[in-house]
């Protein structure tokens, strides 16, 4: 579907759900939709867009433009009243103005939102994790940096990106989650997830580094199928 054409939108606003980390990803969606690379785009990041974020981000759409202007919304998380601040957005375009939204869970969204989305489908991932969270998690500490050290090898025709190395951190919270507090040192080892999540979106910090300061917060050899009620 396209979105732009004859030099105006289609409409004013979309949505598409999944996960959208860097700007490659960006590029590869946008090129799915015929988005020329010449119509003037702002893309707005959240991991929690909250109610002051919405006010903030509701002023800067509604500002009047002269010539047409995509506004990309990329949003993981995002509370009732952010939704309903941003209503008036999708109720009461601007001229020339657009918004794609994109969100990991399109279910997470209001009834009234949704029904004034157009729903265009899921972001294309060829996302596969360079090894299962199970796996890492049952490894020694030397393991998991020789897994890391391998899988973030500059040398390598694919190095892990930033993206995946983001989901990778996502799938093993995913998975630690439902057994956290059997977990002595829980608090530490969910922070240090989220550490290496913001570090991540840093252009000059080190994937391999920040893998490895994850894993290091880790119990060795962690096997959660058989883990007890509190680990010692």
């Amino acid at each position: 579907m396209q979105i732009f054409t004859d030099n105006k939108f289609t409409h004013h606003a979309w949505c598409v759900d999944g996960v959208c980390r860097d700007a490659g990803e960006l590029d590869v969606l946008l090129g799915e939709y015929d988005i020329p690379d010449n119509l003037d785009r702002v893309v707005h990041r959240f991991e929690n867009l909250l109610i002051s974020d919405a006010h903030e981000l509701r002023n800067v759409i509604t500002r009047r433009s002269a010539d047409p202007i995509l506004h990309i919304i990329i949003i993981r998380r995002i509370t009732r009243d952010s939704q309903n601040t941003l209503l008036k957005i999708l109720e009461e375009p601007s001229k020339n103005t657009a918004v794609l939204m994109v969100i990991e869970h399109r279910e997470h969204l209001l009834s009234t939102v949704e029904s004034r989305l157009v729903y265009l489908g899921s972001v294309s991932s060829k996302y596969i994790p360079f090894m299962k969270p199970s796996e890492y998690l049952a490894m020694n500490f030397k393991q998991r940096f020789d897994a890391t050290k391998l899988a973030a090898d500059s040398k390598k025709p694919e190095p892990l990106s930033r993206a995946d190395a983001h989901r990778f951190v996502d799938a093993l919270e995913k998975t630690l989650a439902p057994k956290a507090r059997a977990l002595t040192n829980a608090v530490a080892l969910f922070n240090s997830l989220q550490r290496a999540r913001d570090y991540l979106g840093d252009s000059g910090s080190s994937v391999r580094m920040l893998l490895d300061s994850v894993g290091m917060n880790i119990p060795e050899k962690l096997d959660l199928k058989n883990l007890p009620a509190r680990v010692q």
